[in-house]
């Protein structure tokens, strides 16, 4: 029906459970065409509990405001997890690309922007091992560091950081 009523609009997105970019992109594609995708439920007859359930999501008054809000302030996650995801990257390159994260995140506005904040507050405490990345990333770039914030390797292991990935996503993949 898709196909039908929109010869050139490319089929939605499928999201991967496990891959927040993917689920991120999938919501920017129904905001950008959400009155196509309704138009289209509409003429798909109530047979199955699939049509049934996306027909009443569409019927929710606030979901096109949600998506406006995902669509404006969160798809760049997508893009940063994508990047982070790449091999062969600089450590230093990495690092900067979360910590540009975190500051987007910061202007994110309103009681979803705390609820995000707080959830990304929460990961980075939760990995011990985020701060010893940081200063290890200052080391490499040349960035002052004080003698308090040592980290517990040898110089040659502090170069061999240089192009560790700070993602476990190969991993994952591999499972």
């Amino acid at each position: 029906m898709l196909k039908d009523l929109y010869p050139d609009l490319c089929l939605p997105p499928e999201p991967i459970l496990t891959r927040w970019g993917t689920w991120l992109e999938a919501a920017q594609y129904y905001y950008e065409n959400y009155n196509k995708i309704k138009n289209v439920l509409s003429h798909l007859e109530d047979e199955a509990v699939a049509i049934n359930t996306a027909k009443s999501l569409f019927e929710k008054p606030n979901l096109r405001n949600d998506l406006a809000f995902i669509s404006d302030n969160c798809v760049f996650l997508a893009q940063a997890i994508t990047q982070l995801e790449s091999q062969n990257v600089r450590l230093t390159e990495n690092v900067s690309n979360v910590k540009k994260v975190i500051e987007m995140v910061e202007g994110i506005p309103g009681s979803k922007g705390d609820l995000i904040r707080s959830k990304l507050v929460e990961v980075l405490s939760k990995n011990k091992g985020w701060e010893t990345i940081c200063q290890i990333s200052d080391i490499i770039s040349g960035t002052e560091v004080t003698s308090e914030h040592r980290v517990p390797f040898t110089t040659n292991e502090i170069t061999s950081f240089s192009k560790a990935p700070v993602t476990s996503v190969d991993v994952a993949t591999i499972f």
